[in-house]
């Protein structure tokens, strides 16, 4: 499957440039650069939550920064910044070195709804700019496999079975763990009396996504048949 995998690691201390020889490594035993090397965790978020306050803090900052960018091995940095204790003018002040540092992004914490998320949002809106239109739960890889799907729900709908049910099993041949496309195309065999097509397709959907809640149903339902 198409998963990233994301760990929030250790950076406190000095950012020695030998990694051996910093806390995330020498004092809690965790060896994320290693783990980025060997692509064991895909993006690595350092909680570098050093406020621009004082000169020892900015350039502890600036170091994990350089560093952690340096020790990224194939993964991705999203650098964590500190938004318990900072203004929205130091925020950006440190968005901006991680975007010259190459950074690919950058991760708030903490920002859940208090009085001074509540400060900083308008500065940290104004500096940012509007926030670039994204696809919502579509990834690149599945964009064709979803568009013939969606053609096959529309066909399915009006009552298009046989039409529906080669776009189904056009999805799958496009992407093999589309869950969804092994559970409609079940139930269009379903509509068509052919139980054992329908358990064998309902079957994958649960190969694919054991959590599959409503494969579960269906088959239970047909366990009779």
């Amino acid at each position: 499957m198409n998963i990233a995998i994301s760990a929030s690691t250790i950076c406190y201390g000095s950012a020695a440039s030998d990694f051996a020889k910093t806390s995330a490594y020498a004092e809690v035993c965790q060896d994320w650069k290693k783990w980025m090397e060997d692509g064991l965790i895909d993006i690595n978020i350092p909680m570098n939550y050093k406020p621009e306050t004082t000169d020892r803090s900015k350039k502890s900052f600036r170091a994990w920064t350089d560093n952690s960018g340096k020790w990224r091995g194939k993964g991705i940095v999203y650098q964590g910044l500190d938004a318990d204790n900072q203004s929205a003018a130091d925020m950006l002040t440190q968005i901006d070195y991680c975007r010259k540092a190459g950074q690919t992004g950058f991760v708030l914490f903490a920002f859940n709804a208090t009085k001074h998320r509540d400060a900083i949002v308008p500065g940290l809106g104004a500096g940012l700019g509007p926030a670039p239109k994204l696809p919502v739960n579509e990834a690149p890889y599945n964009n064709a496999a979803r568009q013939v799907y969606d053609e096959g729900i529309q066909l399915a709908i009006n009552g298009q079975i046989p039409e529906a049910e080669e776009k189904f099993k056009q999805a799958i041949e496009l992407d093999p763990e589309y869950a969804d496309a092994f559970f409609r195309l079940g139930r269009c065999y379903l509509k068509e009396q052919n139980y054992s097509a329908a358990k064998a397709m309902f079957s994958k959907t649960l190969a694919v996504d054991p959590s599959y809640a409503a494969a579960k149903k269906e088959l239970k339902m047909l366990a009779g048949q």
